[in-house]
């Protein structure tokens, strides 16, 4: 037996204390913070699952894989042996890529959404996916046993797909996932930028309209003085003049001659 099984779950456990220690002790190189007690609870959250896919579904591939190589015998030169290395990582780059266009397409999506919906990147939870996901994920993982390739080869690449998986996809790290934090902090400074315009935008806007209120208010009130002022001439104008108050006038007015003696008879 070449024990394929104990090379996959021995990687997987240390690439996991890997991400586990970056989690605890060294939680400022990840993309996002989190306390304890948060790591404590997505790992219980994610493990019932993990365990699972470790340990009960891995199993019967991994059994398959030994018994591929039940019947091998070893007489691989140095050529052969470095160009199934290299055909190992070219095709091992394309198959994991085409797998994750089928778990994206139509016919298992719904499979891969217990992965992609979850919240949280961390190493540990790398394998956290539907069985039917899994089995896909193992299909990139075992392939160099299917083609019967060296089993140092096939062990060589079930170390390194791990930790591509583990390290460079799950774990955060900034350093590692380094296009996510460009990104996800080029948004950022973006939507800080557009917010900062639309708020410019909206406060010039107001102080337009409040302009323009305080305009159209001037306005108003000139045009209210304006009428306050015509409406006051036409009452004056309409106003009718009465014949009595003039003669009452012009009485007291000669009274008042009469009184003086400039209009009196014994003058």
């Amino acid at each position: 037996m070449y024990y394929f099984y104990l090379t996959y779950l021995i990687s997987y456990v240390f690439f996991s204390i890997f991400g586990l220690i970056n989690d605890i002790f060294f939680p400022e190189f990840k993309l996002k913070r989190l306390s304890l007690a948060d790591i404590k609870f997505h790992y219980v959250y994610v493990c019932d699952v993990v365990f699972k896919n470790l340990l009960v579904n891995s199993i019967p591939i991994f059994v398959l894989c030994e018994v591929v190589y039940s019947n091998y015998i070893d007489n691989t030169t140095i050529i052969q042996y470095l160009s199934q290395y290299m055909i190992t990582i070219l095709l091992g780059v394309n198959i994991e890529y085409l797998v994750y266009r089928l778990k994206t397409s139509n016919y298992f999506r719904e499979y891969h959404t217990l992965k992609s919906e979850y919240c949280q990147s961390f190493g540990f939870m790398a394998h956290y996916e539907h069985k039917y996901d899994y089995y896909l994920t193992m299909i990139s993982i075992v392939f160099p046993a299917l083609l019967r390739f060296h089993p140092d080869t096939f062990k060589s690449w079930i170390i390194i797909i791990l930790y591509k998986k583990i390290i460079l996809d799950v774990v955060n790290i900034k350093e590692f996932y380094i296009d996510s934090y460009i990104i996800n902090n080029g948004l950022g400074y973006l939507n800080l930028y557009i917010k900062n315009e639309e708020k410019l935008v909206s406060e010039e806007k107001l102080v337009s309209e409040e302009k323009l209120v305080s305009e159209e208010k001037l306005v108003s009130e000139e045009k209210l003085v304006s009428e306050e002022k015509l409406i006051s001439n036409y009452s004056l104008l309409s106003n009718p003049i009465h014949y009595s108050n003039i003669m009452s006038n012009n009485s007291i007015v000669n009274a008042d001659k009469h009184s003086n003696g400039h209009y009196s008879n014994s003058l």
